[in-house]
C-alpha cells in the first residue's frame, strides 16, 4: 500500500481545511520566524501571507493542521515552524490533513454524543460508556475530551467500539506505578523520560484510570529515545496490521444457467473483514471450477461492487488460475469489504459446461495481514447455455464543445445505447475519463434527467442507476456525461467506455447480463486523438486566468429582496495573480413590464427609480458561494440609462491553480417594478490584472474568453404564497374518540421570487348532526368533541405545531412555528385531529369540516423577514372535505374463499378442517369476545333459527369430540381456544379475536372427530358449522367491542349467519383414480384392455366396492353399428378384472346393466349408442364384492370386444367413470327384485349410483359423494 493511499479519507478536506485553517488564536497569539528558510521534511512550514501551518512530510507533499488543537496533541510551542515563500510553499503539493495524534486527548462532534479515543492512522474508537471513560481516564475522564468540527470528522475512520478498558487501545499512554507506557500495536512498552522528551509526549495525555490492567499484555523493547513512526505527524511509516478474515458472502450469486455471449456475469462474491488491526489486500488468486474449457470464458474482472478495480484478465488455460495484483485495497479493523468475481461469456459455448471461481488456500490471497478462512471457498456452479443473449450497442453521437476551466456541469461525453436481440434494463455503466481526478461532480443524463451520479476511482467513473434505464427491443437512448472541470488549460479530455463488461444491462428475456458492442465508441487513452475518433474528445479552454459560466438559468428574483443571485461563474489562475479590477454590465432587457424606455420622467423600467430616488439594483456584490464578500458592494447613481457599467477595484490576490466560485448578488428596491427583466455580463475587455512580475495580463491573450461573459435574464416579481385545498385526506368515517384522523389538508404553493416561512395557519370548524353538510347547519360545538389538533409536514411527516385545543368559537390557532416553502416549490400542510368518545349529536352520525376562513388566518414572511400577503383559493367552508363521525364501526362476516369444500370426514381424526370465516372491520377495529358455531346443515341462512325446515336438518353433535377455533390476537400471536358442541351449537366466550381496519382477518374452524362406530358417530351422519350472529332466535351469541368508540355490538348489530359447508363422517373412504398404463392411442378392434383405473381404501378400515358406472364415448365413422345397444350392449363384450390376477374375471354376464344416450328410462333401445355400462357386484350370484383392504390399493381393468369398429373410418373409444353428479341425471326405473335386480346401485330416488361402497361394516351401498378424483376420464383409443 503507497503512503499517499494510506490518507483515506483525510483527503476530502483540503478544501475545507484552506478555507477554515484562520486558527481563532490569531497570528500575534504566538511567535513565528520572521525570515523565510528552506525546509526539509519533518518540519512545521508555513508561508508569508497566510498562518495556514502545514506539516511538510516525508513523501514530498504538505498536509495541513485544521486547527491549533491538533497542533497541541503533536506539539507544545510553535518554535520549529519555519517560513517559506508563498512560491515555495506553492510548489509542495498539499496532500490531506493532519488528525489527532494517537493516543492523545479525546474527540467528539456536537451533532454526535459519542466519544471517540484516537488510535494510530487517524483511526477512532466509540467509547461506549462513562464506566469505561473513569476505567480509562479517571473520575476527571470528561475534562479530557476535545470537539471536532463535523468538517474535520471526515478526516478519521471509525474503529470498532471501547467496550472495556483493561487493555487501554493502540497508541494510549498508560501511567502506572509511576512508570509510563506506550501500548503500541499489541505490546506495553515502557517509556524512559529520554523517550518521552524526545517523541514530544506530554503528560496531560497520560491515562491513570483503574481499571486498566497491562499485566496480561506483552511486553516490548523500551522507548528510550525518538522513533520516527511515532513522531511521524503524517503517520506514512509503520502501517498497524491483524487478521484478514475471508469467506463467501450471504448473497453470492445463485447456481443458474447462462447464455451465450452474455457480458459480465457475476460468479463469486467473497467478504474480506479486517478482524484486529487493519490489513490490506494486495493480489487475489481465483481458480477456475467446473467441468468445461477455459474458453467457455472471455475476460475475467474483479468488482467492489459496481465499480470495476481491474481491467480484464484472461483464465491461464494450463493452471486455470486468474490473477488480480496490485489492487492496494486497505481495510480499517472491523471494516468489511465484498469483492466479486465476473465474466464474459464466450459467444459459442459448449451447452451444458460448468464453471465456478474459488479461493483456493489462505495463500490464494496476498495481504499485509494473517489470512484466514475455511478454505477453499467457491462460489456456486454456473451451467453454460448455447442460446445467445441479447446485445447492448454503445456509439458515439455528435461531438463536445470544447469545455471552460472552471466550468461547472460542462458535457464531457454524449453517446447512445441501443438494445438489440432483446430489452434492456441498464444498471451501470462506467467510462473512462482521462485525467478523471482533475474534475469533479460526475453526472450521467438522458436529456434533462438525472440518471446517476458517477463514483470516480482512478480514471474510471461508474453510473449505478438505481432506478434502472429501460430499453425495449430495438429502442436506443442518448446519454450525456457532465462534470465540473478543473485540469490546465489545453489539456484534453478523452472519454469512452473502456471493457465490455463496463455496462451491465440485463436482458428481458434471459434475465441476465446482455453482451456488448462498445466497438462504436472505446477508444480510450492514446486511441482517443481527436474528435473524429470513437470516443468524445475535447481541449480545455483556459489561459493565464480563466473564467468559465456557471449559470444559474432565468428565474425570478424578489423584489425588495436581499442578495438575490444574478450570475455564478468561477476565476481560474495559471499562476500567482493579482486581480485589481473587474467590470459588470448591468441592464434592463426587452420584454419588462415598464418597457425599459429610459424616460427619466417616469417611474418606467430604466435603472433607477425616480419616483422613490433610489436605484432599483442595490447593493451589487461579488461573493463567495458562501455568501462571503469577495468585491464591492458597488451601487450606481441617479441614471436614466438602461444599462451602467460598475467597476470593482478590491485587488483579490489568487494563488497558483486556485479556482473560485463567485457569483454576483444584487439588493432589489422595495419600488421596483413587477415584471421588469434585469442581466448582468461580466465585461471582459475591463478586467485588469497583474502576474507576480507586476506584468498586466492582456484580455487578447492571456485572459480567457475574450468576449463578454453574459448572464441570463431575471425578472421582478414579488414573494406571493398561494393556499389552496388539497386532498388526499378526503372525506372519511371515523368513530368517536378516534385520533390521528387527517383531517383536511391545504397546500402552501410558494412563488419564484423567495423562500416562504409560515409562522401562523388558524382553522375554524363546524359541525352537523345529520351526517352531512348538505345544509351548512353549524348545529354542533366542534370543542365538545374535538379535544385537540395538530399541525404535521405532509411530505415528511415531522410536527409543524401543537398539540392546540379548539376555543369557544370553534377555531384552533397554531403559531410561532416556522414550517418553509422552497421558492418556487408546494409544500402540504396536514390538519390532524382527535376526536373525544363522546356521543353523537343525533341518532345519525356527525359531520366536521374544518377550514381556513379568510387569508388574513394565514401569516407568513419572505427570506428577508418581511411579511406577505397570502392569496386563498378553496378554503373548505362548503365541507367539501368533511369527517364523519360514527358512534361505532360496521364488522362483516362472511365465508372465506380458502374453505373446506363438503367431504368425507374420518372418525378419530384431528384438527380436521370444517369452516374458514373471514372479518372485515370498518370504520374502527374491533376485539370480537363472543361467538356462535350452529351446527345446522343448511343451504342457507337460518331465517327462523330453528334448523329444522326449508331443507336444513340438524347436525349430528356427536362427530365432533372437540371443536377449535384459531385466530389472530391484536399483537398478531395465534390463539387457538377449544369447544363442544351441545344442543346443536357451540359458544366460544372471553376471546381476545382482533379484527383491525386495514386487513381482514380469518377465524379457522377445526375439529376433532369421534369414533365411527354403532356406539360413537353414526356413518352417513353430517356436521355443518355455521356461524350464526343472526338477531333472530336465541342462539347466536355474538360480542364484539370496537377499539375507538368502546362500543359493544351484538348478534342485534351484526344479524348475519354465515353458511359453511357439510361434512359426511365416515369410518373409512375409498379414492378413485387413472392408474398408470391405462391405455390410449391406436389399437385394433377386438377384445382388448380399454381402461385401468386404481381404487385406494384408507388405512381406518376396508372399503367394498358393490358397483360401478362407466360412461361410453365413441365414434362410428363407417355406420357398422358396433356401438349401438344391440351389439355393444352384451355382457359378453364386456369383463372386469383385478390386475393383480389377470387370468380371473370377476364378472359375470348377470352383473352387467346398460343404458343408451336417450332419456326415456329405458334400459338399452336396440339401435341406440350405448352410452352407460353399470357392474353390479353386489347382486352377482357367482362373483363377490371386490373389498380393498385397510390402507391397500387395488388396480382394476376393464376389456371390452370391440369387434365390428373399423380401423379405416379411425373409429374409437372412452371408458370414463361418471360422478355423482351425473349419475344423479340418469333415472332408471329398477327396483330391487326387477328385471334386472338393481338395487345395490340404487338411491332413495330410485337414481343410478356412480359407485357404490360400502364403508367397512358401518353403513352399506354408500354413493359417489365426495369420493376423492370422480370423474375419472379414460384415454380414448382410436382403430
Amino acid at each position: 500500500m503507497t503512503d499517499v493511499l494510506k490518507l483515506g479519507k483525510r483527503t476530502f478536506t483540503v478544501a475545507v481545511a484552506l478555507a477554515t485553517i484562520f486558527w481563532s488564536v490569531g497570528i500575534s497569539a504566538f511567535v513565528l520566524p520572521s525570515n523565510a528558510s528552506a525546509a526539509s521534511a519533518g518540519d512545521v512550514i508555513k508561508g508569508t501571507t497566510l498562518s495556514t501551518l502545514y506539516y511538510y512530510a516525508a513523501d514530498g507533499s504538505r498536509y495541513a493542521f485544521p486547527n491549533e488543537k491538533t497542533y497541541y496533541t503533536w506539539y507544545s510551542d510553535f518554535s520549529s515552524v519555519k517560513t517559506i515563500t508563498d512560491s515555495e510553499l506553492a510548489a509542495i503539493p498539499l496532500a490531506g490533513n493532519i488528525v489527532y495524534r494517537p493516543g492523545s486527548r479525546w474527540i467528539k462532534i456536537q451533532s454526535d454524543p459519542k466519544t471517540y479515543a484516537v488510535t494510530p492512522q487517524g483511526q477512532i474508537r466509540w467509547i461506549e460508556s462513562e464506566s469505561v471513560a473513569q476505567g480509562l481516564a479517571g473520575s476527571d475522564w470528561n475534562a479530557f475530551i476535545d470537539d471536532v468540527s463535523d468538517t474535520f470528522f471526515v478526516d478519521y475512520t471509525v474503529g470498532t467500539s471501547l467496550m472495556d478498558a483493561g487493555d487501554a487501545y493502540n497508541g494510549a499512554l498508560v501511567k502506572m506505578s509511576d512508570k509510563k507506557y506506550l501500548v503500541w500495536n499489541g505490546v506495553k512498552r515502557e517509556v524512559t523520560s529520554s523517550g518521552w522528551s524526545g517523541n514530544r509526549y506530554q503528560d496531560r495525555v497520560l491515562l491513570d484510570g483503574t481499571s486498566i490492567d497491562l499485566a496480561g499484555v506483552t511486553s516490548g523493547s523500551s522507548v528510550s529515545g525518538q522513533e520516527s513512526v511515532l513522531v511521524d505527524v503524517a503517520q506514512l511509516g509503520e502501517e498497524v496490521t491483524g487478521g484478514l478474515s475471508v469467506s463467501l458472502a450471504s448473497d453470492t450469486p445463485a447456481s443458474a444457467t447462462v447464455p451465450a455471449d452474455a457480458a459480465s456475469v457475476p460468479f463469486t462474491k467473497i467478504k474480506f473483514t479486517a478482524t484486529s488491526g487493519s490489513a490490506s489486500i494486495d493480489q487475489l488468486v481465483f481458480k477456475l471450477g467446473g467441468v468445461g474449457a477455459v474458453g467457455n470464458l472471455g475476460n475475467v474482472y474483479l468488482y467492489d461492487d459496481g465499480t470495476r478495480l481491474t481491467d480484464g484478465r484472461s483464465v491461464n488455460s494450463s493452471t486455470r488460475e486468474v490473477t488480480f495484483s496490485a489492487l492496494n485495497i486497505d481495510l480499517s479493523s472491523g471494516e468489511s469489504k465484498y469483492l466479486t468475481v465476473r465474466a464474459d461469456i464466450a459467444a459459442a459455448p459448449n451447452g451444458g459446461d460448468t464453471a465456478s471461481f474459488y479461493l483456493s488456500s489462505e495463500s490464494s490471497v496476498s495481504s499485509s495481514a494473517t489470512v484466514s478462512g475455511n478454505f477453499s471457498i467457491s462460489g456456486n456452479t454456473m451451467t453454460f447455455s448455447e442460446t445467445q443473449a441479447g446485445t447492448i450497442v454503445v456509439d458515439k453521437t455528435g461531438t463536445i464543445s470544447d469545455p471552460t476551466i472552471g466550468e461547472e456541469g460542462a458535457v464531457i461525453a454524449k453517446f447512445t445505447v441501443e438494445a438489440q436481440d432483446e430489452a434492456a434494463s441498464i444498471e451501470r455503466i462506467t467510462v473512462r475519463v482521462d485525467d478523471a481526478p482533475d474534475h469533479s461532480n460526475y453526472d450521467l443524463w438522458q436529456s434533462d434527467t438525472l440518471l446517476a451520479a458517477g463514483e470516480q476511482s482512478g480514471d474510471l467513473v461508474a453510473f449505478i442507476l438505481t432506478n434502472p434505464l429501460e430499453l425495449a427491443e430495438g429502442k436506443s437512448a442518448t446519454l450525456k456525461v457532465t462534470a465540473d472541470i478543473g485540469g490546465q488549460a489545453n489539456d484534453t479530455v478523452h472519454v469512452a467506455i473502456e471493457e465490455e463488461a463496463d455496462i451491465l444491462a440485463i436482458g428481458g428475456d434471459y434475465g441476465f447480463n446482455m453482451s456488448a458492442d462498445i466497438t462504436g465508441y472505446d477508444e480510450t487513452g492514446s486511441s482517443c486523438a481527436s474528435s473524429a475518433d470513437d470516443c468524445s474528445y475535447g481541449t480545455i479552454i483556459g489561459g493565464e486566468l480563466t473564467f468559465a459560466f456557471n449559470g444559474p438559468a432565468s428565474d425570478d428574483v424578489q423584489i425588495d429582496g436581499d442578495d438575490q443571485v444574478f450570475m455564478e461563474f468561477s476565476i481560474t489562475a495559471q499562476n500567482w495573480t493579482d486581480l485589481k479590477e473587474l467590470a459588470v454590465i448591468i441592464a434592463c432587457e426587452d420584454g419588462s413590464a415598464s418597457g425599459c424606455d429610459a424616460d427619466p420622467v417616469a417611474d418606467d423600467g430604466d435603472l433607477y427609480n425616480d419616483g422613490a430616488d433610489e436605484p432599483n439594483l442595490q447593493d451589487i456584490t461579488i461573493r463567495e458561494t458562501d455568501g462571503t464578500t469577495w468585491m464591492g458592494p458597488e451601487e450606481y447613481d441617479d441614471t436614466s440609462d438602461i444599462t451602467h457599467t460598475l467597476t470593482f477595484s478590491d485587488d483579490q490576490i489568487l494563488q497558483t491553480g486556485e479556482t473560485l466560485d463567485l457569483m454576483i448578488t444584487a439588493d432589489i428596491s422595495t419600488d421596483a417594478i413587477q415584471g421588469d427583466i434585469y442581466s448582468m455580463t461580466l465585461d471582459m475587455s475591463a478586467i485588469v490584472a497583474e502576474d507576480a512580475n507586476g506584468d498586466e495580463l492582456s484580455t487578447a491573450d492571456d485572459i480567457v474568453p475574450s468576449s463578454d461573459i453574459g448572464g441570463n435574464n431575471f425578472t421582478l416579481t414579488d414573494a406571493s404564497l398561494t393556499v389552496d385545498l388539497a386532498e388526499p385526506p378526503s372525506s372519511g368515517t371515523y368513530v368517536k374518540g378516534a385520533n390521528n384522523v387527517d383531517t383536511v389538508g391545504f397546500s402552501f404553493v410558494a412563488g419564484g421570487a423567495s423562500d416562504l416561512t409560515v409562522t401562523e395557519v388558524k382553522y375554524t370548524a363546524m359541525g352537523d348532526n345529520d351526517g352531512a353538510f348538505t345544509d351548512l347547519d353549524g348545529d354542533i360545538d366542534v370543542g365538545d368533541h374535538v379535544s385537540s389538533c395538530s399541525v404535521y409536514d405532509s411530505e415528511s411527516g415531522a410536527l409543524v405545531d401543537g398539540p392546540e385545543s379548539l376555543n369557544s368559537d370553534d377555531e384552533v390557532t397554531f403559531s410561532d412555528f416556522d414550517w418553509s416553502v422552497e421558492a418556487g416549490e408546494t409544500s402540504k400542510m396536514v390538519l390532524r385531529c382527535n376526536y373525544s368518545n363522546q356521543d353523537t349529536e343525533s341518532a345519525t352520525d356527525d359531520a366536521y369540516a374544518f377550514y381556513i376562513a379568510a387569508a388574513g388566518d394565514i401569516t407568513a414572511e419572505d427570506a428577508d423577514g418581511d411579511q406577505i400577503d397570502p392569496t386563498l383559493s378553496d378554503d373548505n367552508s362548503d365541507g367539501a372535505v368533511a369527517i364523519v363521525i360514527a358512534s361505532t364501526g360496521d364488522l362483516d362476516i362472511t365465508l372465506d374463499g380458502s374453505t373446506a369444500k363438503s367431504t368425507i370426514i374420518l372418525g378419530s381424526s384431528t384438527g380436521v378442517s370444517m369452516a374458514k370465516y373471514k372479518f372485515d372491520a370498518t370504520d374502527e377495529a374491533f376485539t370480537v369476545k363472543k361467538l356462535t358455531l350452529r351446527n345446522c346443515v343448511a343451504a342457507a341462512a337460518d331465517a327462523d333459527d330453528d334448523c329444522a325446515d326449508g331443507g336444513e336438518a340438524d347436525g349430528s353433535d356427536s362427530i365432533a369430540s372437540a371443536v377449535k377455533i384459531s385466530y389472530l390476537d391484536k399483537a398478531g400471536a395465534t390463539q387457538t381456544k377449544t369447544g363442544f358442541i351441545s344442543g346443536g351449537k357451540v359458544v366460544f366466550d372471553n376471546l381476545d379475536f382482533y379484527v383491525p381496519t386495514d386487513s381482514t382477518r380469518t377465524l379457522s374452524v377445526t375439529a376433532d372427530t369421534a369414533t365411527v362406530s354403532s356406539t360413537g358417530a353414526a356413518s352417513g351422519s353430517s356436521i355443518q358449522l355455521n356461524l350464526d350472529a343472526e338477531s333472530t332466535g336465541a342462539i347466536g351469541d355474538f360480542e364484539a367491542i370496537g377499539a375507538g368508540s368502546g362500543e359493544t355490538l351484538t348478534e342485534d348489530d351484526v344479524d348475519t349467519y354465515v353458511v359453511a359447508n357439510d361434512m359426511v363422517a365416515r369410518k373409512t373412504k375409498p379414492t378413485i383414480s387413472l392408474a398408470s398404463g391405462s391405455p390410449s392411442g391406436a389399437s385394433v378392434p377386438g377384445l382388448s384392455e380399454v381402461f385401468r383405473f386404481n381404487v385406494s381404501a384408507d388405512s381406518r378400515g376396508y372399503v367394498a366396492l358393490n358397483a360401478i358406472t362407466f360412461k361410453v364415448t365413441s365414434t362410428d365413422g363407417g355406420a357398422g353399428d358396433w356401438n349401438i345397444c344391440s351389439a355393444l350392449g352384451s355382457a359378453t363384450k364386456w369383463e372386469f378384472y383385478d390386475n393383480a390376477d389377470p387370468s380371473t374375471k370377476l364378472d359375470d354376464a348377470t352383473d352387467w346393466f346398460f343404458l343408451d344416450n336417450t332419456t326415456d328410462d329405458d334400459a338399452c333401445t336396440a339401435a341406440q349408442d350405448l352410452k352407460y355400462a353399470i357392474l353390479d357386484l353386489a347382486t352377482s350370484a357367482t362373483t363377490p364384492v371386490e373389498e380393498i383392504g385397510a390402507g391397500e390399493t387395488k388396480t382394476y381393468v376393464l376389456r371390452i370386444d370391440t369387434t365390428g369398429a373399423s380401423s379405416t373410418d379411425d373409429d374409437s373409444i372412452r371408458i370414463d367413470i361418471i360422478d355423482e353428479t351425473e349419475a344423479d341425471g340418469l333415472v332408471e326405473d329398477c327396483v330391487a327384485g326387477g328385471a334386472p335386480d338393481c338395487a345395490s346401485y340404487d338411491d332413495d330416488d330410485n337414481d343410478l349410483q356412480a359407485i357404490a361402497w360400502d364403508d367397512d361394516v358401518e353403513a352399506d351401498n354408500v354413493n359417489g359423494d365426495f369420493v376423492k378424483n370422480l370423474p375419472v376420464t379414460g384415454g380414448t383409443i382410436v382403430y
